[in-house]
């Protein structure tokens, strides 16, 4: 051979081991990437687990208040003289009118209560008021109109 196939030789040989050197650094390069994300898909699972965890805690903890719930305005409701039935029918009827058409007095059961809430929003709400809106309160005397009138049905539906 002569020199110049020789040089060439050396050459690609030299291209050749620079080659797997880099070679090496990027397989090292990937597995240490790869060790990253597996100790990061470890730690995200972790996380999951302790999230998951808390969501179904929160969960049994929401659907132990709504047993609470009951259990107190069914104690609430024996109190005031209701039977079993008459709440329960109560309830059911009411629920189904706060949910379509109560916004503002949310919560109120008696006149008296209504009448109540109905001077205190009025104050809140008037448009004399800083905050006062005339839309506000047109809403207000609506709800507080069909409120009154289903109040006074419902003392008749009792009596």
């Amino acid at each position: 051979m002569d020199e110049q196939q020789l040089s060439g030789l050396e050459k690609l040989q030299t291209e050749k081991e620079e080659f797997l050197r880099e070679m090496k650094s990027q397989m090292e390069r990937i597995r240490h990437e790869n060790e990253q994300l597996k100790q990061e898909r470890s730690l995200l699972d972790m996380k999951f687990k302790i999230l998951e965890a808390e969501f179904q805690q929160l969960a049994k903890e929401r659907e132990d208040l709504k047993r609470e719930k009951a259990e107190f305005e069914r104690q609430k409701a024996y109190s005031r003289g209701y039977s079993r039935m008459e709440f329960e029918e109560d309830r059911e009827v009411i629920g189904d009118f706060y949910r379509e058409q109560v916004f503002f007095f949310k919560g109120v059961t008696n006149p008296l209560g209504l009448k109540k809430r109905y001077k205190d929003l009025i104050k809140i709400f008037h448009p004399d008021n800083l905050f006062g809106d005339t839309e506000t309160i047109t809403k207000i005397n609506l709800e507080y109109e069909k409120m009154k009138d289903y109040l006074q049905v419902k003392s008749r539906h009792k009596a």
